[in-house]
């Protein structure tokens, strides 16, 4: 596996980190699940809390550092960039 992929979340495992949560009618929606992902690594990076559940998913994939100091890792920064910005240089 290479240094690309260790920093990328696929959308089975975004599938399965969601699997018995309930965060309204969208939550098996992958494309929702990324954005909501996404959306709570931004809230992290700026000193927001995000929830406990999304706390956890968001440590299970390695996008967040673990207790105590809860900072975003080089994996949860480069998914923010792929959520948010991977359309417009892709072109």
């Amino acid at each position: 596996m290479s240094d690309r992929d260790k920093l990328k979340v696929s959308d089975k495992e975004l599938a399965e980190a969601f699997k018995n949560t309930n965060f309204g009618a969208r939550t098996n929606d992958t494309g929702w699940q990324r954005q909501a992902v996404g959306c709570a690594c931004l809230k992290r990076l700026e000193g927001f809390h995000t929830g406990y559940t999304m706390e956890c998913i968001l440590i299970e994939f390695g996008l967040l550092a673990e207790r105590p100091n809860l900072n975003i890792t080089r994996k949860g920064k480069n998914f923010i960039f792929r959520t948010y910005f991977k359309q417009e240089f892709s072109q």
